[in-house]
């Protein structure tokens, strides 16, 4: 593997054959840390075309580490994917609800050819929880839960806040949903909202969600979190979707 990057860094030429190595180093550290960079971000343009110019070598670099590298070039966004579903942290009730109910109104929306350009869509904060509450019977977090939630998925480049009007906050789903949560993913995690709401034990099976998108300052323990259950356990396993 060492190898191979000094093959492409002997291979540049000019002003690229200075910053290379930096560059690539910094394109594998912003996909570690964001999962998902599209282009047209800012900051984006240079990872996706790296990504794209040395795609080998890449996708070579996180098999190593147990993921695949994914990059779109219709929807111009590059990203990471954990192979075998290991993770060892959790996401919380609210936040895999929050996933859940994205992936569905993006697929509503492509039912109905009611995309943007590059596969994105609209919503708003309260047509999300809306569908939360209506399919899961799940209150809706106060609007600073509410919000956090949003800016931590913002991150990682799968929904983006287009406003600031409380509930009212039109939202933007980003076309990397499709990839972090497949099918499979949808169906467990309906079955996973649904015993929730009945109050029923999840012994059929843990629901999957898309790996990579744990931050550390999550993982805080049971009970501290505005959105807790009364029961304290509203966390789910952290895994990647099944292909």
């Amino acid at each position: 593997m060492l190898s191979d990057l000094q093959t492409i860094l002997d291979r540049a030429t000019g002003k690229e054959a200075e910053t290379l190595e930096g560059d690539l180093r910094a394109a594998v550290r912003a996909l570690w840390d964001r999962q998902f960079i599209y282009a047209d971000d800012h900051g984006g343009a240079k990872p996706y075309e790296l990504a794209r110019r040395h795609r080998p070598y890449l996708e070579s670099l996180f098999d190593a580490m147990g993921f695949d590298l994914v990059v779109d070039e219709r929807e111009r966004l590059v990203g990471i994917l954990d192979q075998d579903g290991a993770a060892p942290r959790t996401l919380k009730l609210d936040e895999t609800l929050f996933l859940l109910a994205l992936r569905v109104i993006h697929a509503e929306r492509i039912a109905s050819f009611d995309l943007k350009e590059r596969g994105r869509c609209d919503t708003t904060l309260g047509e999300v929880w809306t569908l939360i509450e209506e399919r899961a019977q799940r209150r809706r977090p106060p609007l600073t839960r509410c919000v956090e939630i949003v800016r931590r998925f913002q991150r990682h480049g799968l929904v983006r806040a287009l406003d600031d009007n409380g509930q009212d906050a039109t939202l933007e789903i980003r076309p990397a949903i499709r990839l972090a949560m497949s099918e499979a993913s949808l169906e467990s995690l309906l079955r996973y909202a649904q015993s929730v709401a009945e109050g029923a034990e999840t012994n059929a099976g843990r629901p999957t969600v898309p790996s990579g998108l744990a931050d550390t300052e999550d993982d805080r323990p049971d009970g501290d979190g505005p959105d807790d259950a009364p029961d304290g356990d509203d966390r789910v396993p952290f895994r990647h979707p099944e292909p």
